[in-house]
């Protein structure tokens, strides 16, 4: 069976300090510290297989939940199949860490749906948004196997509601549970509870992940698909520069992306 491979990277990966509150405006170019290039291109060219003599096909986004909208367009259109490995490179694990709202609908709403009408999902901070796009995905059980290149600082926001080691104490697994309000409410003393809330929820489909940084990645190093995102809100003007060296080895889908 062929395994197709997906390579998300938001640019925010490349940017130190980590931003973890989303700002209206660009950050400012003399707070921040980018990745030096050479780090950035050992990781791209010869981890990650890019070249710019033979670009991926793929698309650039300002916000990363546009990647939802591309992924779907592609599954509809049978250019990928409804089961890929995804490589998702970014500071943040987009997998609504701090939001509730999201879970809340995941939880008792969506999850409790087949899987073929989750894929229209409500939108904004109660739904998809550019902080939960992954558990969205993941909801959409696209996702064969994930690998979350983290920031070197951090790596530590993946929700632990989503972890599941029972099969291998050494391997773990993501998933999307579900659960009801009546689970929910019984979780909260008076405050929600994540450890009680977990075991009221029934398991969702298993995915295999693996955490790294850029420099300890060694995970797929072909793809079919390459995808970035600018993130203005998590990078500084200076970061631009990266952005249109890494768009150059990307062959765009369409007008629409």
């Amino acid at each position: 069976m062929v395994i197709l491979r997906v390579l998300d990277i938001d640019l925010d990966i490349f940017v130190s300090p980590i931003n973890d509150r989303h700002s209206s405006s660009r950050l400012r170019d003399e707070e921040c510290e980018l990745t030096s290039d050479d780090a950035i291109d050992y990781f791209l060219m010869h981890k990650c297989g890019l070249s710019s003599s033979a670009p991926k096909p793929g698309a650039v986004f300002e916000e990363h939940d546009e990647l939802f909208d591309v992924l779907k367009s592609l599954i509809e259109s049978n250019q990928l199949a409804d089961s890929f490995e995804l490589v998702h490179v970014d500071a943040h694990a987009d997998l609504g860490f701090g939001q509730w709202p999201p879970f809340e609908y995941l939880l008792t709403d969506l999850m409790h749906r087949p899987v073929h009408e989750r894929t229209s999902p409500a939108r904004g901070p109660k739904g998809l948004n550019r902080g939960t796009v992954l558990l969205f995905i993941a909801a959409c059980e696209w996702i064969s196997k994930l690998y979350y290149v983290h920031h070197p600082d951090d790596g530590e926001d993946v929700p632990t509601l989503l972890l599941d080691w029972s099969n291998d104490s050494d391997r773990c697994s993501l998933h999307v549970p579900r659960c009801s309000m009546e689970d929910i409410n019984a979780s909260k003393l008076p405050f929600l509870d994540w450890n009680v809330l977990s075991k009221r929820c029934s398991r969702g489909t298993l995915i295999p992940i693996e955490s790294s940084t850029i420099v300890t990645y060694c995970g797929p190093e072909e793809f079919d698909f390459v995808f970035l995102t600018r993130s203005p809100g998590f990078t500084p003007p200076k970061a631009d520069a990266v952005f249109e060296r890494i768009r150059s080895l990307i062959a765009p889908l369409g007008d629409k992306w």
